[in-house]
C-alpha cells in the first residue's frame, strides 16, 4: 500500500483503471509507483496528488492520463468518497467537489462507519460471498469477483471465457462491447468545464511544486477506436494541446496489431500491461535525467 511505501518515489502515475491495471507496480524501478485507482476522476487525483506529495516530498514528476473520457460527463458525474476521505479532510473536499461540507461530512461518515450503504461496496461484498458460495457448494467460480490489488485495494475482477484475450472473442461480441462501453464514456458532453478546471489546478500546482508532468494516452482495441469516430473526441485532444506539459506519449494505436494483449475494449489484459509497463518505463527514462 502506498502509505507503507518508505522508497523515495520520483515518478508517481496516477489515473483511472487504464492506469491502475495497465501499470504494474511489481515490474517498476524503485522509485516509481503507481497510485491509481479504477473509476478516479481528476478530483480525486488532484486530492491524491497533494497527498503524495506531502508524504513524498521528493517528487519530482507525475504521469498523468490524457485520455479521451478523461474530461466528459462520465467522469464529470463521479463521487465515490471511498478512497479520497483517507487523503483529504473535509475542506479539501468541498473546495474540489464543490458541494457542502455538511454533505460532505455525511458521506465520509457513511463511507468510514458505514459503507455497506453504498451500492459499490455492497456489490463487492456480495461479489465475495457469491465466489464463495458458489465455490463451496458447487465447486464453481462465479463471472466476476473481488480481488486485492498491488496497493491493497479491492477490486471488481472479471473472468471472461475467452481467458481475458480480446481476441478470442466473437467479432459480435466485441463489437457490441466497444459500442456500450463508448456510450458509457461518451453520452453527453466530451469536455466538461468543471474537469478543465480541476485539470487546470492540477497544472498549477505541479508547477507551483516544480513537478514535471507527463500524459499518457493508453492503449485502446480497434473496435473501440472505431466507436470514437462517432464522437467529438478531437475536442479533447484539443484542451490537452493547449495544456503545458513536460512530456506526452500517445499509445493509442501501439498495439493495433497486438490485438490479443487486451482484456476489454479500453483495457490491456495481464499479459498486455506487463509489456506495456516494460513499454512505459522505457520512454519514461529516455526523457528524464538519469538519477
Amino acid at each position: 500500500m502506498f502509505n507503507a511505501n518508505t522508497t523515495p518515489i520520483r515518478v508517481l502515475f496516477l489515473g483511472d483503471s487504464h492506469t491502475h491495471r495497465g501499470i504494474k507496480n511489481r515490474y517498476l524501478p524503485d522509485d516509481f509507483y503507481n497510485f491509481a485507482s479504477d473509476s478516479e476522476s481528476l478530483r480525486e487525483t488532484y486530492l491524491k496528488l497533494q497527498y503524495a506529495h506531502r508524504k513524498h516530498p521528493e517528487l519530482q514528476y507525475i504521469v498523468l492520463p490524457f485520455d479521451y473520457h478523461m474530461l466528459s460527463s462520465y467522469r464529470e458525474r463521479a463521487f465515490d468518497l471511498s478512497r479520497v476521505i483517507y487523503y483529504a479532510d473535509v475542506n479539501e473536499l468541498a473546495n474540489v467537489y464543490g458541494k457542502p461540507r455538511l454533505v460532505l461530512s455525511i458521506h465520509a461518515l457513511g463511507y468510514r462507519y458505514l459503507p455497506l450503504l453504498y451500492n459499490k461496496n455492497r456489490e463487492m461484498m456480495i461479489l465475495a460471498e457469491v465466489r464463495d458460495i458458489l465455490h463451496l457448494a458447487l465447486g464453481k467460480k462465479s463471472q466476476k469477483s473481488v480481488d486485492i490489488d498491488e496497493c491493497g485495494d479491492p477490486m471488481v475482477h472479471v473472468s471472461r471465457a475467452h481467458g481475458g484475450v480480446w481476441t478470442k472473442q466473437t467479432d459480435s461480441d466485441r463489437y457490441n462491447e466497444s459500442k456500450n462501453r463508448a456510450a458509457v464514456h461518451f453520452t453527453g458532453n466530451m469536455v466538461e468545464p468543471e474537469m478543465v478546471d480541476i485539470m487546470d489546478r492540477i497544472l498549477a500546482y505541479c508547477e507551483q511544486n516544480d513537478i514535471k508532468v507527463i500524459g499518457i494516452t493508453y492503449p485502446l482495441t480497434l473496435e473501440y477506436q472505431k466507436m470514437m469516430d462517432s464522437y467529438a473526441v478531437d475536442s479533447v485532444m484539443a484542451v490537452y494541446d493547449a495544456k503545458p506539459s513536460f512530456h506526452r506519449f500517445n499509445y493509442v494505436h501501439l498495439y493495433d496489431d497486438k490485438q490479443e494483449l487486451f482484456h476489454d475494449p479500453d483495457h490491456l489484459n495481464s499479459d498486455g500491461s506487463v509489456i506495456f509497463t516494460g513499454q512505459v518505463v522505457r520512454d519514461i527514462k529516455s526523457v528524464i535525467p538519469a538519477k
